[in-house]
């Protein structure tokens, strides 16, 4: 006996007119979440819809610029899902029609209360229950992640608040990472200066805390979770959750290696020239290096290494045998 929310496919080819129907209204509450204007904005720079919010804030404004790279993942995840889909069941089911109603009910409340996270959140409901109801709720569970990793995008005000005790946790590892090459500092609040007098003091600002750097490898960290196939779920969690320290040690030794240079180099060129670049083109990449190295432990890539270590015991052991 079926499902009584299965809906067997038509044996003709295309779709019925109630299909079309609810294609079309779909897109007409996608297309408000892009055009009806509201004041979506923090600040008095006139009504934006939701849409328009999330480019003022990461592209106009540069405020979250580094992260705008998610929608491109999630376009990426769900094509990957899609060229996919043939080796699940497909079919209709009406659990997508009430998910697609909940999510324009969330497109009310996001127009109501004038928040664009709620509105984002609507449509990704949306686009889920579109999936849900045309190609079955594999499918759509397989479209869950892709749709709903496109929500990081809205980062939360309370992540702001976490830039103060970042800046201090930097500054504390960066004067210790100094102190390990050699050149003494001392810290005042967020300020490192010099032991020797050689360069003036270096502020560790909220650009520097890390949190940049942090929010970004924690957003690559989570799609390459995803696509790890070959790790146990528990192994995952652990690759995410390898990406806070590893940031945030890399992030410490970029501070301490602007002072050792100040200290040995040039003030002008470590404060300048290697704090703009550094940490994009030496230390950011390590960090994915570091990823990619965990990623191998857990897999168990370098269980070689443990073969090597049997081999040579076993042939240590026949020549003490023969001796």
């Amino acid at each position: 006996m079926q499902s009584p929310n299965y809906i067997p496919e038509h044996s003709s080819a295309g779709m019925s007119k109630w299909d079309w129907v609810g294609v079309a209204l779909s897109l007409v509450c996608i297309a408000c979440f892009f055009c009806i204007p509201e004041n979506y904005t923090y600040h008095s720079l006139g009504k934006f819809s939701a849409w328009g919010w999330w480019m003022q804030e990461h592209v106009t404004g540069f405020k979250f610029s580094e992260i705008s790279f998610v929608p491109l993942i999630s376009l990426f995840l769900l094509g990957r899902a899609w060229v996919k889909r043939h080796d699940l069941p497909l079919h209709k089911s009406w659990h997508g029609i009430w998910c697609l109603a909940f999510g324009a009910l969330l497109l009310v409340a996001a127009v109501r209360t004038h928040q664009p996270r709620i509105a984002l959140l609507s449509l990704c409901t949306m686009l889920l229950g579109l999936n849900w109801y045309y190609q079955g709720g594999r499918f759509a569970l397989r479209c869950a992640f892709p749709l709903f990793f496109i929500l990081l995008w809205a980062v939360p005000p309370s992540l702001e608040q976490s830039t103060v005790p970042l800046q201090i946790i930097s500054t504390k590892l960066a004067s210790w990472g100094a102190g390990l090459l050699g050149v003494e500092t001392y810290a005042e609040g967020t300020n490192i200066c010099s032991v020797s007098g050689k360069w003036d003091s270096f502020n560790i600002a909220g650009g520097c805390s890390g949190l940049n750097s942090l929010k970004t490898l924690f957003l690559i960290s989570l799609p390459w979770a995803y696509l790890a196939s070959n790790l146990k779920f528990w192994k995952r969690i652990v690759l995410v959750l390898c990406s806070f320290p590893l940031a945030v040690i890399s992030n410490s030794f970029r501070i301490a290696s602007i002072f050792v240079l100040a200290e040995y180099v040039s003030p002008a060129f470590a404060g300048k020239t290697w704090h703009d670049w550094s940490g994009l083109t030496l230390f950011f990449p390590a960090s994915l290096l570091g990823l990619f190295l965990i990623h191998s432990l857990l897999s168990g890539e370098f269980s070689f290494l443990k073969r090597r270590r049997t081999v040579i015991r076993s042939t240590s052991d026949s020549h003490a045998q023969n001796s």
